[in-house]
């Protein structure tokens, strides 16, 4: 299914194709304990995480979604904003939280760390959530979709705003939403949250998705065994090597994001935390990985494309 400027066609799926070519940029991952993003007085609700690319009208559909019932404060340790609220859904009551604005799971900077940290806690935490709404532009929707492609990864519910379909349709697109969805696998919804049109559809969806298993899914594994074998080995390593237990091993996806993308921050700070044994066991398992695999990038470029 290609993407062009007016239309969404059944030809290979756009998912593939914009997966792929973002799957070679590098990213530095910086480790911090996961923010609590409920509120005290909501924290038995289901909780939903608006995320999406900067300039998506991501923080407009919240607003749509929250209307007033918002607070606002910060990310522990850092200063970045921290906005959760409560949404009336035709099911009952939800906690939605905004994100901040994040290109890809591999995050470059602060505010795109606090992103991945709340969307891979583990439902059964408070931090977590059991669903993840993707907020996408209409209007770049094939350079979208990478975010979109990594979130199904995660093994969590996820709903897709297809965001600003009022521009989108001005300027002549026609986006043929059910094939998007059908192809995809996971709810998309039309939405302006500008004009707050397509509010309601949303909330429909979200509350439908949350009303069904609760249980949190399985993580989808798309590369190869091997590569998660290796993963297992570097984690054992790390809690050898914290013997005394006073250091947290980090979560496994962020430890699949150290060895897929090399250099930068993560290694610095795993390093730091738990000696240069670390570093050692790091480069052991990439150049095992390497020798059995080729290289870990490519990797995860060519298994992305046979989603």
């Amino acid at each position: 299914m290609a993407v062009s400027a007016t239309t969404v066609r059944s030809s290979p799926s756009p998912l593939r194709r914009v997966a792929y070519r973002g799957c070679h940029h590098k990213a530095v991952i910086a480790m911090a304990s996961v923010p609590n993003v409920a509120a005290p007085t909501v924290e038995t609700q289901p909780r939903v995480a608006l995320v999406g690319n900067p300039n998506t009208g991501k923080s407009t559909l919240f607003n749509a979604l929250a209307g007033m019932n918002v607070r606002t404060g910060n990310y522990p340790g850092v200063t970045i904003e921290k906005k959760s609220g409560v949404c009336a859904l035709p099911s009952g009551k939800a906690t939605v939280v905004d994100l901040p604005g994040t290109y890809s799971l591999a995050p470059r900077s602060p505010d795109e760390l606090v992103a991945v940290e709340v969307l891979t806690a583990d439902t059964s935490e408070q931090s977590g959530v059991n669903l993840i709404v993707c907020v996408v532009n209409a209007l770049l929707l094939q350079r979208n979709l990478f975010l979109v492609s990594q979130l199904l990864e995660l093994g969590k519910p996820v709903v897709i705003a297809l965001n600003m379909i009022d521009v989108a349709e001005s300027r002549g697109m026609q986006i043929d939403v059910a094939r998007l969805s059908e192809q995809i696998g996971v709810p998309v919804v039309a939405t302006s949250a500008a004009k707050r049109t397509g509010i309601d559809s949303l909330k429909q969806a979200i509350s439908d998705q949350l009303s069904g298993d609760t249980a949190q899914p399985e993580r989808y594994h798309i590369l190869p065994a091997a590569f998660y074998d290796g993963v297992n080995r570097f984690r054992d390593s790390l809690i050898a090597t914290n013997s005394s237990g006073n250091t947290t091993v980090p979560d496994d996806y962020l430890l699949e994001r150290m060895v897929l993308d090399r250099g930068g921050e993560p290694e610095t700070q795993v390093i730091a935390k738990f000696g240069t044994s670390a570093a050692d066991a790091l480069l052991q398992i990439r150049g095992e990985l390497t020798q059995e695999l080729g290289n870990p990038i490519d990797i995860e470029g060519l298994s992305l494309i046979h989603i």
